[in-house]
């Protein structure tokens, strides 16, 4: 594997999915506002593991 790559990298995958999903494009006076969007967020990617390999993993 090369020193950076991203595109293998699946947790790079997440991270990007979580920023869209719960950061991008929102103003939150609080810090822990964010802190329950991103529990919420995993909450989610826990209970639905098919949908996140689905997103994250290539097909070859």
């Amino acid at each position: 594997m090369p020193k950076y790559s991203p595109d293998l990298n699946l947790v790079e995958g997440l991270w990007k999915w979580l920023k869209s999903d719960v950061v991008h494009n929102l103003f939150c006076k609080k810090f822990y506002h964010i802190r329950i969007n991103v529990a919420t967020f995993m909450k989610r990617v826990n209970a639905r593991p098919m949908e996140a390999i689905d997103r994250l993993c290539v097909r070859m």
